[in-house]
């Protein structure tokens, strides 16, 4: 249901529409026929659009052409009387004020035909029904006309609205072409899938492990753009498949090695996702449109596994049976822990240590002689 500031918004729009779409296909055409048929340059200018307002018609004389179409169906073109003297200046100045009542046979002829010249270039903007019409609403365009010195005056054309589709405005606006921007690249995020893991077993961690990702798939993978994200097929690649028999039992981690204590046990979700792809935008329109993409670039760049979007550890994406893995070459945690380490033992060693010792050393020194001088004299008074 339209409210009523809804249903003004909604006419406005139809009004621009309309509006747009009528001084495009008729303002040039119109333009050209003045200056060609005259021989002499015109402005036009579509000053408005009218439906059925005659009241305009009764304050000015004009000069009416009237083209027919078909039965009960054509186009009026109506010329000022100071249209038509501006016209008639490029032919010499009269003896007499201009009377449209007393126009020559000659002058209503030359008139009569440049109305039709304008036609002629208009027409094809038209689209004449077969059958028969009973609508006669107009669209009445009045157009401003300027010669060179400065004059002004109006042209008004009267169109049925029935051969007049707007809707074809949006075959003169035509949509951008979207395709000459498949091989512009941007950025985005892959996540290849995730598992869940002790903290325990996260704090155990060390290069070569591989952390298999029970909830991943082979096929299919998620694309990230900021708050967006999609699912995309593709082909794995078989390079990326590992016997786990050849690398040994000592890679992946074993769940009776787990620790009896309940916070050491606690699961945490690990995700992997590789750093930032650039990826085309055709090859982005393919995702969308649920097509098997080739992304094997995609493969060289760097995961990292993360936990609560923070990077734990960077590796290399390899398929274990039917599902991916991370074989980690660097762990982040570990490299934060060696520098806190190094940053707490710095500054320890530049403390002086050696003085704070011998002022408490001398403090207790003071104390113990000062205890023991009292005990004395105590001692000597008895």
């Amino acid at each position: 249901m339209l409210l009523a500031q809804d249903l003004k918004e909604t006419n406005i729009s139809k009004v621009v529409k309309e509006y747009k779409w009528l001084n495009e296909a008729f303002a040039g055409s119109v333009m050209q026929s003045f200056s060609n048929f005259w021989e002499k340059n015109y402005t036009v200018k579509l000053l408005g659009v009218i439906e059925n307002n005659f009241a305009l018609f009764k304050t000015e004389e004009f000069f009416v052409t009237k083209i027919a179409l078909k039965k009960n169906l054509d186009i009026g073109i109506r010329v000022p009387k100071s249209l038509i003297k501006m016209l008639f200046e490029c032919l010499g100045e009269r003896e007499e004020e201009f009377d449209i009542t007393k126009i020559t046979e000659v002058e209503a002829k030359s008139i009569n035909s440049f109305n039709e010249y304008v036609y002629e270039d208009i027409k094809n903007m038209l689209n004449v029904p077969k059958e028969k019409v009973l609508d006669d609403d107009d669209y009445n365009l009045i157009f401003s006309v300027q010669n060179q010195e400065g004059e002004i005056s109006k042209y008004i054309v009267s169109i049925p609205k029935i051969v007049v589709q707007i809707h074809q405005n949006e075959k003169s606006f035509s949509s951008i072409n979207l395709d000459c921007f498949s091989k512009t690249k941007t950025k985005v995020n892959i996540h290849v899938g995730s598992t869940k893991m002790s903290l325990n077993d996260l704090k155990n961690l060390t290069c070569e492990d591989i952390v298999i990702l029970e909830n991943s798939n082979l096929n299919k993978m998620q694309l990230k753009i900021g708050e967006e994200s999609a699912y995309f097929q593709l082909s794995p690649d078989p390079t990326l498949i590992v016997n786990i028999d050849s690398n040994g039992d000592d890679d992946i981690m074993d769940s009776s090695t787990l620790s009896q204590d309940m916070w050491d046990n606690i699961q945490v979700e690990i995700g992997a996702e590789f750093d930032k792809v650039k990826i085309s935008l055709g090859e982005l329109k393919q995702i969308s449109e649920g097509l098997v993409v080739d992304i094997g670039s995609v493969y060289d760049n760097k995961i990292f596994l993360k936990v609560e979007n923070k990077n734990i550890a960077q590796g290399e994406l390899v398929i274990i049976n039917d599902r991916y893995g991370v074989r980690i070459d660097k762990l982040f945690n570990e490299e934060a822990n060696v520098e806190e380490e190094v940053s707490e033992q710095a500054p320890i060693q530049e403390e002086p240590v050696e003085e704070v010792s011998e002022e408490i050393a001398n403090e207790e020194v003071n104390e113990d002689d000062f205890d023991y001088s009292d005990f004395e004299i105590e001692d000597e008074n008895i």
